[in-house]
């Protein structure tokens, strides 16, 4: 089995779907939490999730962290998907570059 996965997902929401199955195969044999599944490839320890696009860039580390003090029917929509992330993972990072965005997030193996 292969340390790494590299899966190529078109710009269609429908395609999402059958990425996460892919991924989720390729982890299957493998000895990962639970919790460190949403995480899709292996190195040296650590678990990575590298995603490119080639959408309008948007840099979600300098996205401002959303107020979850009030109900959510008095909130802002956005910023929780962001929020949730950044509290998963131990290190994120983008870049935008020849036109396209990458995000990167690296969690450490438990």
């Amino acid at each position: 089995m292969s340390e790494t996965c590299s899966i190529r997902i078109p710009n269609m929401p429908a395609d999402i779907a059958s990425a996460l199955n892919a991924a989720l195969l390729w982890l299957e044999p493998l000895t990962i939490p639970p919790e460190a599944r949403n995480f899709v490839s292996l190195d040296a320890g650590k678990l990575i999730l590298r995603a490119t696009d080639d959408g309008i860039p948007f840099d979600p580390m300098s996205a401002p962290e959303p107020s979850t003090r009030h109900p959510v029917a008095d909130r802002s929509p956005g910023g929780l998907g962001i929020l949730l992330l950044r509290k998963m993972a131990d290190h994120m990072s983008y870049e935008c570059s020849g036109g396209l965005n990458t995000l990167t997030l690296e969690k450490s193996s438990l």
